[in-house]
């Protein structure tokens, strides 16, 4: 009896055609074509704090990445957290930020609003005592081109409440890096980021 061999990875999977003969005893893996389809590259863990950074993030390595954002607000009450943009080691500040956000809260219809022109970005909301998490891309940081931050984020207060944001920079600098801020209070949580492969 033979059949294929499938090799698995986060990405899914690279099919290898089985031998067509018993003298061929030698399975040769193609290495290049199993690598994960994301690599991490840093993972900051923070407590009790207003902002946090990453430099040396985004490189000509990746053209994309991936954030996963794991924040517990603790006794503040209705906590904003924005993005914005930072090249050697420190932040853009322009007023060149705009978002797209659609809120969906206690079951009711969703809710949408936008803003331009702001020198930070919403990534997403949370409230007193909830953990807030939020998941997105990060679109041509690196690249001298718009960036785009797109994702979903959410909490727990009762009833699910969820959040889909479209963050923009409209500066078509390269940046390196990013920073998370809170517009009130402090926050405790994880946040890590991911490069995604070109191929």
């Amino acid at each position: 009896m033979s059949g294929n061999i499938r090799l698995y990875n986060s990405g899914g999977y690279v099919e290898l055609q089985a031998p067509d003969n018993a003298e061929s005893q030698t399975l040769i893996l193609p290495t290049d074509s199993i690598q994960p389809a994301l690599v991490h590259i840093a993972t900051e863990t923070f407590s009790a704090v207003s902002s946090v950074s990453f430099d040396d993030v985004f490189s000509s390595t990746y053209d994309n990445y991936r954030l996963t954002v794991v924040i517990d607000i603790g006794s503040t009450n209705s906590t904003e957290v924005d993005m914005r943009m930072r090249a050697s080691g420190t932040d853009n500040t322009g007023a060149n930020y705009s978002q797209n956000s659609l809120r969906i809260a206690n079951g009711t219809a969703a809710a949408g609003s936008y803003a331009t022109g702001q020198t930070a970005a919403q990534l997403y909301l949370s409230d007193e005592d909830n953990v807030g998490v939020f998941s997105g891309d990060v679109f041509n940081p690196y690249l001298a081109k718009v960036t785009s931050i797109t994702g979903i984020g959410g909490y727990f207060q009762a009833t699910p409440q969820t959040y889909i944001q479209n963050a923009v920079h409209t500066s078509t600098s390269s940046y390196d890096g990013i920073t998370f801020i809170t517009n009130s209070g402090t926050i405790t949580g994880t946040i890590r980021i991911y490069g995604y492969r070109n191929s």
